[in-house]
């Protein structure tokens, strides 16, 4: 008798559990059957238009992009975080831009600004006289995992320090990661290593192939102001921070008597030493200086159960890009249509979706539009240091450039392999009918380039979910020229702009696969969990 009646128990209980999962699929497909291209288009429209100028931080069109998403969240009945009671959480920043006056030079190897270096004191200094010792440090990394070290006890104090961007060509996967990109090969851990270590300035040689992207880009992103988080006590930053081209360093290093090819060799083998080059840095940096604010924009959904209250499942997309800057063509606004206004787009039609269907995950969904991410991750990293629910309950999934050109055949899951979440992406690759792909270019380390980069610093499993592979009805060819055209030409530069002709299936098809992955996390009763966070801070 027992015994029939456990089996009664446990077919009930899978009858319960299959009843349950009905009821999740048939709610997830009435709210795709609510998904609207026409809203879409236009949230990306307007977020993309003149009329919000590049959406920059601390300008004007950052503001007004700010204030109409949290219109937007505000229509769908997002509820304000209770520890703010706003959808706006607030930023103080430091704002620095460097004047043209400025100038830096190397003995006799004279330096002309955008073109040939960018720099920015990192303090709050309207003006600083630099000179001193120009060291050179091949990759500027100490890693002792890989029994490596570029600066091998050298005391480089008050010095400016000479740095190759990226890291040690590797093949192998236990030598900094073969192919795909540390952390350590980043700029910002160049600087901060160079901060901590006490030197006065640190000058990045840039190389397309090291950097991921060309010298524009630089000039773009950092010929403009940059900003900052207040200091912190203890905290330490650069008098100068510079990028310099390959062709440049080529000079100071001929000056000396060596050949730049012959040095980057050198410091690709494990026997480095650094040393000090023969010319001194000289570098008049005048800044004009301000205080300003910027704020993420959040909005959360309740869950339907309390056990999970505080375990929220955080979608960010950052909604800030460049501004307004140097003109290109007779264009100085830099819209961002690809790069973030599609993501963004994305995040605003999901939380209408969420809110207007109905569905009720046991989870609160936290939607978080970020600001400053174009300045280093400020807006991420603010949250993460100031979070509305304990990050140790939080869960991160990240949204940034989606394909304007079409829904794709191909998803790639970037860090997922350092979470327990795997069966998750499996899960979200069979319903959407898609094939998992590795990164298509690790060596430029996207993981560590967008927001759920400090969400990973501290521990929260984090993904960031991007479209790979062929663009559906199209040839590999056309796929591979549209992104290689985005990359080379409209990439942070006034052309990334909205075009009318865009395909927006692959917004759509974005919309979806993130809420899958909210249902797919949302059903697990465990809090999801960080396995791997080598190579993060």
């Amino acid at each position: 008798m027992r015994s029939i009646k456990y089996i009664i128990m446990i077919i009930l209980f899978i009858v319960g559990v299959n009843l349950f999962a009905d009821i999740i699929s048939n709610d997830i497909d009435r709210a795709f059957s609510l998904i609207s291209e026409k809203k879409i288009r236009g949230y990306l429209r307007y977020l993309s238009s003149d009329e919000l100028e590049g959406r920059g931080t601390g300008q004007r069109g950052g503001e007004l992009a700010a204030k109409y998403i949290a219109y937007q969240f505000s229509k769908f009945g997002l509820k304000k975080p209770e520890m703010i009671n706003s959808y706006f959480q607030d930023i103080d920043l430091i704002g620095i831009e460097t004047r043209k006056e400025s100038n830096l030079s190397f003995g006799d190897v004279k330096f002309k600004f955008l073109d040939d270096y960018v720099m920015v004191n990192e303090l709050e200094e309207k003006e600083y006289n630099l000179e001193s010792e120009l060291i050179y440090v091949g990759y500027g990394i100490e890693a002792s995992e890989y029994k490596w070290d570029d600066y091998k006890g050298v005391d480089v104090k008050d010095k400016t320090i000479l740095i190759l961007v990226n890291e040690p060509r590797s093949d192998r996967e236990d030598f900094f990661d073969g192919r795909a990109l540390t952390y350590y090969g980043r700029w910002t851990y160049k600087y901060e290593k160079a901060a901590e270590k006490g030197a006065l300035g640190a000058i990045i040689i840039h190389t397309n192939e090291g950097a991921g992207y060309n010298w524009d880009v630089v000039r773009n992103s950092w010929g403009r102001e940059q900003f900052y988080i207040p200091l912190n006590k203890g905290e330490k930053r650069l008098h100068l921070a510079s990028w310099i081209t390959k062709d440049k360093a080529g000079e100071i290093f001929k000056a000396c008597n060596f050949d730049s090819e012959e040095m980057i060799e050198r410091a690709n083998k494990p026997g480095f030493v650094p040393f000090k080059l023969c010319l001194k840095v000289k570098a008049k940096l005048y800044s004009n200086v301000r205080k300003t604010k910027t704020s993420n924009v959040l909005g959360y959904i309740e869950g339907s159960d309390g056990r999970y209250s505080m375990n929220p499942i955080i979608i960010t997309s950052h909604y800030d890009h460049l501004g307004k800057g140097k003109s290109i063509r007779g264009d100085n606004i830099y819209n961002g249509a690809v790069d973030n206004a599609s993501g963004v787009s994305v995040l605003l039609e999901t939380a209408r979706i969420l809110s207007k269907s109905g569905i009720k995950f046991k989870r609160p969904v936290l939607f978080i539009a970020t600001a400053a991410e174009e300045d280093g991750l400020k807006g991420s990293e603010y949250y993460v240091k100031n979070p509305l629910f304990p990050l140790d309950k939080s869960v991160n999934i990240n949204i940034d450039s989606v394909s304007v050109w079409g829904a794709t055949d191909g998803i790639t899951f970037l860090g997922i392999e350092r979470t327990n979440l795997s069966s998750v992406s499996e899960e979200i690759a069979k319903v959407m009918k898609m094939k998992i792909m590795p990164e298509s270019h690790p060596e430029v380390g996207m993981i560590f380039r967008s927001d759920q980069f400090n969400f990973m610093k501290e521990n929260v499993p984090s993904i960031y979910i991007k479209q790979n592979g062929e663009v559906i009805g199209k040839p590999k060819e056309w796929s591979d020229e549209k992104l290689k055209e985005y990359r080379l030409i409209k990439y942070h530069s006034p052309f990334d702009e909205y075009d009318s002709k865009w395909d927006l299936s692959g917004l759509i098809q974005m919309v979806k696969i993130i809420i899958n992955t909210i249902s797919a996390i949302d059903r697990l009763e465990e809090q999801p969990k960080v396995l791997l966070n080598k190579n993060i801070k």
